[in-house]
């Protein structure tokens, strides 16, 4: 039976280009080939990225684990505003909203990440 080379796989998604790209970015730099699917439409329709799944991350399949296990490893984001920024803005979405915007929760951030890394057969 004749083996059919491995497609693309889907590693992880981020509802934000910016985070898509610097995960891309850390692949490339790492030696692993990446790709970012989805940017016309999140570029096109902004509002439908949480119902389309935000922009893919997707590598060979044959290094998905690899690629995994790199951005596993990374370290988390930490926040770039003072806290008590981050409260003043908290508390005056609850107050009344900015901008009429009352009552609506901020938008998904973050890379998600499809599954865990294997760790070595063995």
């Amino acid at each position: 039976m004749p083996r059919h080379k491995a497609g693309p796989a889907v590693i992880a998604h981020a509802y934000r280009w910016h985070e898509a790209q610097l995960a891309a970015a850390a692949l490339r730099a790492a030696g692993l080939p990446a790709e970012i699917r989805d940017g016309h439409t999140g570029a096109l329709m902004p509002h439908a990225g949480i119902a389309l799944g935000g922009f893919r991350l997707i590598v060979p399949a044959s290094r998905r684990d690899e690629a995994l296990a790199m951005l596993a490893g990374l370290p988390p984001p930490r926040a770039t505003q003072p806290l008590w920024l981050g409260c003043v803005l908290a508390f005056l979405v609850w107050w009344g909203g900015i901008g009429g915007m009352a009552g609506m929760p901020p938008m998904m951030s973050g890379l998600y990440l499809q599954g865990k890394a294997r760790g070595p057969a063995g």
